[in-house]
């Protein structure tokens, strides 16, 4: 397993969906990035430092963020 804060310092692109936001605020790697996500985590992310912005795909350096959630379909 890679270590989070590892993945950071690498020169690959890190790109996470709807909850997995939290994955870079835990690794303390959102401050002063631009930041989209689901609603529910909006606030985590805020208040680790991110710019959250209400966008359905954000880039910010080699940080992309897509805020999709998974689609409620009826039985």
């Amino acid at each position: 397993m890679v270590n989070r804060e590892d993945l950071f310092e690498t020169e690959k692109v890190v790109a996470v969906i709807c909850y997995a936001g939290w994955m870079p605020a835990s690794a303390e790697k959102v401050t002063g990035r631009k930041v989209t996500s689901v609603p529910a985590i909006k606030d985590d992310l805020m208040h680790a430092g991110a710019n959250w912005v209400d966008e359905e795909v954000v880039a910010d350096g080699k940080l992309i963020i897509n805020r999709l959630q998974p689609l409620n379909v009826e039985p």
